[in-house]
């Protein structure tokens, strides 16, 4: 059973609800039904022991079969079997700022908060299109490569954290838009798409020049740019409480560091790709300013996909189920005619 799962594990904590309730009500009626049998003959004693053997053998199977049941309910998986998609539409490159700077509160929860929320919102409104995510800070950039697979890309997304870079002080902008030219190169579609997520705050030198040469790079290979900011221009501290330790980040003078929204960067790539630049909303309208103007751009060639998906193996738990069920309503009549003999 190669990479045997069960899809809604959740269901799983009913078992540890039912049973023991199931074992104390059992419990129960057989310190009953002993007392009873004491109170008997000899000869409906016997005749009595054997009905209850009857009894407990059926109880058996149907707390098996509740058991079993509940099992298909969690859709237990195994095996793996590909899915033929076909799509036609633009392919999208969402990378995904993941600097210490992105752990500041003036978006609430947390900048980086916002940007995952505002990652699944995409996704849920760009369900045509391919995307893939980068998640960058200072000199390191994860990627997860352009897919339909949305169970995949759900699962990338939950993970985004500071901590999936070890230099992540800093932003580099120029980094993430040379990777995502690079994955964007080869894809074939007419429209070629990065949307970046970042407060924007670099502290290198010149990074203006460094933005706008990696955005005049990914022009050149037809990528447009769409920029959103995420974070506030009066700024915030950034706590430090959820990489595992306490208070706020400090400069090199021991003095709590402020980080603003810096949207100069933003604007400059956008606008050297003919995109637009969005700051986040309450109400998440910039998700739907991003999916319109993606939707007016020229879409691929039809295009079938392999994706993998595990075998759903739910209704071979729910068929012996219902075996042990049916068995129990057709043996009981017979044994217990036999008993009573």
């Amino acid at each position: 059973m190669e990479g045997f799962q069960f899809r809604d594990s959740y269901y799983l904590y009913l078992l540890i609800a039912i049973l023991p309730l199931v074992w104390l009500c059992y419990f129960l009626i057989e310190r009953r039904k002993q007392v009873l049998i004491n109170l008997m003959g000899e000869t409906m004693t016997a005749k009595a022991n054997r009905l209850n053997k009857i009894y407990r053998f059926r109880a058996a199977l149907v707390l098996l079969a509740i058991v079993l049941g509940i099992a298909a309910l969690a859709r237990p998986q195994w095996g793996k079997t590909q899915k033929i998609v076909e799509t036609k539409g633009v392919d999208i490159i969402v990378a995904v700022d993941v600097s210490l700077s992105m752990l500041a509160i003036d978006e609430a929860p947390s900048r980086l908060a916002r940007a995952r929320r505002l990652c699944t919102d995409l996704m849920d409104s760009l369900v045509e299109n391919r995307i893939g995510i980068i998640a960058f800070a200072g000199n390191n950039v994860g990627l997860i490569p352009l897919t339909l697979d949305k169970v995949a890309l759900e699962t990338f997304i939950d993970s985004l954290d500071v901590q999936l870079a070890t230099n992540n002080s800093s932003t580099l902008i120029e980094q993430a838009i040379l990777q995502a030219t690079q994955s964007l190169k080869s894809a074939g579609k007419d429209a070629r798409v990065l949307v970046l997520i970042s407060d924007g705050e670099e502290q290198t030198d010149d990074p203006e020049a460094a933005v706008r040469k990696a955005s005049m790079e990914a022009a050149e290979n037809g990528i447009i740019i769409l920029t959103v900011g995420v974070g506030s221009q009066k700024g915030s501290k950034i706590p430090l409480d959820l990489i595992g330790k306490t208070g706020f980040k400090l400069d090199q003078d021991g003095k709590e560091v402020l980080t603003q929204l810096q949207e100069n960067l933003l604007q400059v790539a956008a606008e050297t790709t003919a995109g637009i630049y969005l700051h986040v909303q309450p109400d998440a309208s910039e998700v739907k300013e991003i999916a319109a103007f993606i939707d007016k751009l020229n879409k691929g060639e039809v295009r079938s996909l392999a994706l993998e998906e595990r075998e759903e193996r739910f209704q071979y738990f729910l068929a012996l189920a219902a075996l042990l069920i049916l068995g129990d309503l057709f043996l009981a009549p017979y044994l217990l005619k036999r008993t009573l003999k």
